[in-house]
């Protein structure tokens, strides 16, 4: 037919124009382009912003909505004036990170990279801000407690929050010091209830003694004390067994002593029974002798 090739290029043409409409239009809808309606309108939202009129943003944004419920954009716009925020910039100040916003979940949910990129920039700026005021706070207070500590507890715990810290500032050195201070006065404190033990002089406190002398060796002279304790147990346990053996032998003697005078209790006893005896059988014979003597 006299002009088909034309015809098919026009068809051929027709058929890519709408397929090029069906595959960039989801894209458009991803990126959270604004459609031309809607432009004006989300221009007098970010305008209203600026002047701090939030409820206004929020309207404006909100029919940008009706027009595109996938504007990204226009959910940025009602996240800003929720937060209180005159410029996008200005979301890196806030105080506290906005991710769970319901706002901003649906911004990341129909913008496109370069927009989330920038969002995450934002909350990843708020993030350090915080972690940053954390740090500070705690390494002073850190640093106030090692400065007041008199025992080993508060400089393990000042040490505690240094390890947190340990790439800030001087964190590391002084977690370093709060752990040598700690050692110190708990080998200072094993030392002197080892030492105290040590004078008591008896076994118990002896065996006391080595078993802190044993977990402090080299500090001081824990080791000749440790070698003192050791030659003074023995001694004891040997004083202690002549005691014991003394204890002993008294209390055998003793025993044999409260036999005794057990026996003679008992020897008195028989003799006083026969004596009464005696003195009956005697008043009885008188009184028969008597009796028979009148008669």
């Amino acid at each position: 037919k006299l002009g088909f090739m034309q015809d098919l290029i026009r068809g051929i043409k027709k058929i890519a124009a709408d397929g090029a409409v069906e595959t960039t239009r989801p894209q458009t809808v991803a990126t959270g382009a604004v459609s031309a309606p809607a432009a004006p309108l989300l221009k007098r939202a970010f305008l209203f912003l600026e002047d701090g009129k939030w409820e206004e943003a929020d309207e404006y944004c909100e029919k940008v909505l009706d027009q595109d419920p996938e504007c990204a954009r226009a959910y940025l716009g009602k996240l800003m004036a929720e937060l209180k925020i005159s410029a996008q910039e200005k979301l890196r100040e806030c105080e506290e990170p906005f991710d769970q916003n319901n706002n901003y979940q649906k911004v990341v949910r129909f913008a496109d990279d370069g927009l989330k990129a920038v969002l995450r920039e934002y909350l990843d700026a708020i993030d350090n801000r915080i972690r940053m005021a954390w740090m500070a706070d705690a390494y002073n207070d850190a640093v106030s407690m090692m400065n007041t500590a008199q025992d080993e507890t508060k400089y393990r715990e000042a040490a505690a929050i240094f390890e947190k810290l340990v790439d800030y500032k001087d964190a590391a050195a002084l977690l370093e010091q709060c752990l040598e201070q700690a050692k110190l006065y708990r080998n200072n404190e094993i030392y002197e209830k080892a030492y105290y033990a040590m004078t008591q002089n008896d076994v118990d406190n002896y065996k006391k003694a080595i078993q802190g002398f044993q977990m402090i060796p080299g500090w001081k002279d824990a080791n000749e004390q440790l070698q003192f304790c050791r030659k003074k147990l023995g001694e004891a346990r040997a004083e202690q067994e002549r005691r014991n053996r003394e204890r002993e032998r008294q209390e055998e003697a003793e025993r044999i002593a409260e036999a005794r005078r057990a026996k003679r209790r008992k020897v008195t006893s028989v003799i006083v029974t026969i004596f009464m005896i005696l003195v009956i059988l005697a008043a009885v014979v008188f009184a028969v002798v008597y009796a028979s003597a009148f008669v």
